[in-house]
């Protein structure tokens, strides 16, 4: 089926015309690098991706929870890592508030069993 629709293209003017648009692609995603995700962030380009105050960036950063680089007197970032960190992070994080809920509603269980 593919003879009958290719019998009458001329293969040098379909090879021009692929390697054509595959040009024009790559030249456009070449000039979207701009648009490329950032790799490192600094302390106010953080605290805004994650929709931290800075207070609270520092805070996690001190904390060890979100990893940093201290580059003299200037901290950074790898947006990766501090992904990777987080998610690592929920896992621990949603196991103690269960514990916490847990312990809630024990309490509340004996409270109500005294009355």
């Amino acid at each position: 089926m593919a003879d009958l629709i290719l019998k009458d293209t001329d293969p040098d003017a379909l090879r021009a015309a692929i390697v054509a648009d595959v040009l024009a692609a790559i030249g456009t995603a070449m000039q979207r690098g701009d648009e490329l995700p950032k790799r490192i962030a600094n302390r106010p380009e953080m605290a805004r991706f994650l929709s931290y105050s800075l207070a609270t960036l520092d805070r996690r950063t001190r904390e060890g929870v979100i990893p940093s680089i201290l580059d003299g007197d200037r901290r950074m970032y790898v947006i990766d890592d501090v992904l990777n960190a987080l998610r690592e992070g929920t896992a621990a994080a949603e196991a103690q508030a269960a514990e916490r809920q847990k312990a809630k509603q024990d309490a509340k269980k004996k409270g109500c069993r005294r009355k």
